[in-house]
């Protein structure tokens, strides 16, 4: 019987008489090129790429080998594209652009990209653009009850926020996940309301808000997000760094984990101060150089108002702290702070920390500075260390006399201590410096009832 039903469906194009729908998932899943390809099969497979679920344009692969053709080609195919695939059937759109064309050309299909109401938006140029009004309009005003996912990874893309609806504000009521990256944007308002009721994810990277004086997230629903400064290198030098938005107001119930980092041109606030209750903090201090160091001890001490109740926090750039004077009897008091990491952090700033953070169970650094051997003599020995502090790692020494000395003053007092570990670099496997250290502060352990104490080496240098 098989072997007649084998026969009987010879010759017989199976594929064709597959539902519309299953055609179209098949198709979405092929390189948008291979599906176009598909034409030549016959008659009835003309045309049918164009109800993909899926619209990938990446000019890399059109430069493969035709370095001269590859760009008039991929313009071709990008036009071809969007004026033939149906709006109603692309739910995902992706837009790769790694060289440079006609911006006049690229804002045509940012235009039409943005005008087609897709669920999810990856859009990626790799050299400068201003988007048109029309773009702007489109991304702002035709996505609120459309987009489920939005990614706009820029070099630098200047983007003019249009009047908000009659409500005063823009909506995104189904966007889930965001991400931006290089965009500096303006708007002729002093505040801007982004409301996004189930957003969970927000990352952005390099992105100014240009003459605001708030710039508002009202998203209830939000578990995660980075706002992160490399440089402010992105906008022009006849922008002063007053006309960066002075604030960026995050409203949250949710926060599980988010990062704050690199220069520091706003302030963070949360709209409800036990947003960040049991969250997990990520700080990234710069100071830029056109910033006074009143004005960055300012900024510090607000910051730090803002997640007094994170579980954990690990606090990159401690070395602003010292540079500019911040007074850390002057900070608030971590009082939920039970993990604290730091990168290389001097003596005076570590005890401080720890004297602000009364129940911190875990403390690890990546590296120990130079400080004078007295701050420790001489300090009051933090609540933390004697009551609460049970694991200390110390980021790979250098078997120096300082890190000896903050160790002997953790065994001496560390009461519940369990364990404290050391790392070091491969090639100081045989390093006598570091044979002398393990020596000296297992004598001196002796003398005390102690945790058990480790070392490793993490990688070469």
């Amino acid at each position: 019987m098989d072997r007649k039903r084998q026969k009987s469906n010879e010759g017989k194009d199976i594929m064709s008489n597959l539902p519309e729908q299953i055609i179209s998932q098949i198709l979405s899943c092929l390189p948008i090129r291979d599906a176009v390809r598909t034409s030549v099969l016959s008659k009835t497979w003309i045309g049918r790429w164009t109800c993909v679920t899926k619209l990938e344009l990446d000019d890399h692969i059109f430069y493969r080998g035709k370095k001269k053709t590859g760009k008039q080609h991929f313009i071709d195919f990008v036009n071809r594209s969007l004026l033939l695939t149906e709006s109603s059937s692309v739910q995902s759109l992706i837009l790769v652009i790694f060289n440079k064309y006609d911006p006049s050309v690229v804002n045509t299909w940012m235009a039409n990209i943005l005008g087609r109401r897709v669920k999810k938006l990856d859009l990626r140029l790799d050299h400068d653009l201003n988007l048109s009004a029309l773009s702007s309009h489109h991304l702002f005003m035709k996505n609120e009850y459309y987009i489920e996912e939005l990614v706009l990874n820029m070099s630098r893309c200047e983007i003019r926020i249009p009047t908000p609806p009659s409500y005063g504000y823009f909506l995104f009521i189904n966007l889930k996940f965001l991400d931006l990256s290089g965009i500096i944007f303006t708007y002729h308002l002093k505040d801007v309301r982004l409301s996004c009721p189930v957003l969970k994810e927000l990352e952005t990277k390099n992105c100014y808000w240009l003459k605001l004086k708030c710039v508002t997230f009202e998203v209830p629903l939000l578990e995660r997000f980075s706002v992160e400064h490399g440089s402010s290198k992105a906008v022009s030098g006849e922008e002063s760094l007053n006309n960066f938005a002075a604030m960026i107001k995050i409203c949250s119930s949710r926060l599980t984990e988010f990062t704050w980092g690199g220069y520091m041109l706003e302030d963070l606030v949360f709209g409800d101060p036990s947003s960040a209750k049991g969250a997990t903090a990520n700080i990234i201090l710069r100071r830029p150089k056109n910033v006074t160091l009143q004005e960055t001890q300012i900024r510090i001490s607000r910051l730090f108002k803002q997640f007094t109740q994170v579980k954990c926090l690990n606090l990159v750039g401690t070395q602003v702290l010292a540079e500019c004077k911040v007074s850390l009897t002057t900070l608030p008091w971590m009082k939920m702070l039970t993990h604290l990491e730091l990168d290389l952090v001097n003596g005076e700033t570590l005890l401080g920390l720890l004297h602000m953070s009364p129940v911190i169970k875990t403390l690890e650094f990546k590296g120990i500075s130079m400080f004078e051997k007295e701050i420790l003599n001489s300090a009051a020995v933090p609540k933390c260390l004697v009551s609460t502090v049970e694991v200390v790692k110390f980021g790979r020494i250098h078997g120096s006399e300082h890190e000896l000395c903050l160790a002997k003053f953790i065994v001496e007092n560390a009461l519940v201590l369990k364990r404290m570990s050391f790392s070091y670099y491969g090639w100081q496997r045989e390093s006598k410096a570091i044979e002398d250290f393990k020596e000296k502060l297992f004598t001196f352990k002796k003398g005390f009832k102690c945790a058990i104490i480790d070392f490793h080496h993490a990688g070469y240098y």
